[in-house]
């Protein structure tokens, strides 16, 4: 069946029209799309409210810019490989990264604030400072424990280390914990 688009005005079918059979097909799809594109255009006008303004834009890049060092770092120390010394560095690197911007934009301020009381409930945990302490590609590097001093973290794993006790079981299966030895503090004065 043909519709009469392919044909010539005497009746006989074109002989160039008879080799394309998807001709009408091509120009079907062709109105749907010009249809789409037409929807697509009213809908884009339709939606102009809800595009972003030059200025939310310039807000969202600098979102962007300072929080694309978070989001890598945060990878990095979720990897399985990441040991528990690397943590205070990386906080260390974030602080000083954000200490170092200048701007005075609301979202500066808040990382400024809760990297800086994040770092230091770090410095305040005893494991995260020896396992740096212990780490030699960290221990002894300028920069990382802001007002802590190394020979701070030295005293503290002499203390902790001083203070272990060597729990014992005797015969009867009974343990017995020896008393810690009396300590000495140091006076650096």
């Amino acid at each position: 069946m043909t519709l009469g688009l392919s044909q010539t005005r005497k009746g006989q079918a074109h002989p160039e029209r008879a080799q394309e059979p998807g001709f009408l097909y091509l120009i079907e799809i062709c109105i749907i799309l010009s249809h789409n594109v037409l929807l697509t255009i009213s809908a884009l006008n339709d939606f102009q409210e809800y595009l972003l303004t030059a200025d939310e834009k310039s807000v969202l890049n600098e979102f962007l810019e300072f929080t694309k060092p978070y989001i890598e770092d945060i990878h990095m120390s979720e990897k399985d490989h990441t040991f528990f010394s690397e943590i205070l560095v990386i906080y260390a690197g974030l602080l000083d990264f954000i200490s170092g911007a200048t701007h005075q934009k609301e979202i500066v301020r808040v990382l400024k604030s809760e990297t800086a009381s994040r770092f230091d409930a770090l410095l305040g945990n005893e494991l995260a400072t020896f396992a740096l302490y212990c780490d030699p590609r960290f221990s002894y590097l300028p920069g990382i424990l802001k007002n802590i001093t190394w020979s701070n973290i030295e005293n503290e794993v002499e203390t902790y280390c001083g203070s272990i006790r060597v729990v014992t079981t005797d015969a009867n299966g009974a343990s017995h914990v020896a008393p810690p030895a009396p300590k000495k503090v140091k006076d650096d004065g």
